[in-house]
């Protein structure tokens, strides 16, 4: 016998409704929370939520009731779902670089805009660009000399950028400035990570290559060597059109990925 402590039976058949239960109105349709004895009264009680099929009264009357019966169909436990990364940001989840910004915020090598942005479409700036490297160092420690002019004591990329110009990593802008806040290009980037694995001692050595881009004849000297040490080893790709847009600024979307494909290239 099933008897309902609550407000209406919960299972297939009919069946008198007693207890607490009578005089009240079941409404068809109307979903309810009941609270159902199986068994001999005093065993476990279960919840479960049913919609009701037809208007029923209590006082002894009697209806039929939809309900699966879940000691019959035990339920398979489920593994909890471990947090991403980057599950604490707003404007990630579905982003075309959501594995890769999870990957470099697991590593600490980057941070976000926010405590709940990571701001994936926005420009990176030289600035962040040495935290990054910094940070993938591990943040040695490095006094800065004030070799750059627009460079400031104490400020969140100071040490950064001191440390990657003692590694010769960077030299600045030919009149004396790092441009800290100046948005790194596609090209700068690839600069910056190439002379970087050179700095790490990482075979940077490849095989001649032409490079197949409808702007190749864009990229600057100095990069040119870097941006094919890049695409060479998966660490840049073009874009549409057949295009590698080597002025045009990386966003850090774009930065993520190529650290991660920088990190994975070098500590398999």
């Amino acid at each position: 016998e099933i008897i309902c402590t609550d407000v209406q039976p919960t299972a297939f058949g009919t069946y008198s409704i007693t207890g607490s239960s009578a005089g009240v109105l079941a409404v068809e349709g109307t979903p309810l929370t009941v609270n159902c004895v199986l068994g001999p009264i005093g065993e476990d009680e279960i919840a479960a939520t049913i919609n009701v099929n037809k208007k029923t009264s209590g006082g002894g009357g009697s209806v039929d009731y939809p309900y699966e019966d879940k000691e019959d169909k035990p339920v398979d436990p489920v593994d909890p779902v471990e947090p991403t990364p980057s599950e604490g940001f707003t404007d990630v989840k579905g982003h075309w670089a959501e594995e890769a910004i999870d990957f470099v915020v697991e590593k600490n090598l980057f941070k976000g805009t926010s405590a709940t942005t990571f701001s994936p479409n926005a420009s990176t700036t030289r600035g962040m660009i040495a935290v990054v490297l910094h940070n993938y160092e591990e943040n040695p420690v490095h006094d800065y000399a004030g070799d750059f002019k627009d460079v400031e004591h104490n400020q969140w990329y100071t040490e950064g950028i001191a440390w990657l110009s003692a590694t010769g990593v960077t030299t600045g802008y030919p009149d004396g400035t790092f441009g800290h806040s100046d948005n790194v290009t596609r090209e700068q980037l690839a600069a910056f990570l190439y002379r970087f694995a050179a700095h790490k001692g990482y075979d940077v050595a490849i095989d001649e290559i032409e490079l197949d881009y409808a702007d190749a004849d864009a990229i600057s000297a100095y990069a040119e060597e870097a941006i094919k040490w890049a695409t060479a080893n998966g660490i840049m790709n073009g874009k549409d059109g057949g295009k590698l847009d080597p002025k045009g600024f990386a966003t850090r979307a774009e930065v993520a990925a190529m650290m991660q494909r920088f990190v994975l290239a070098y500590n398999k």
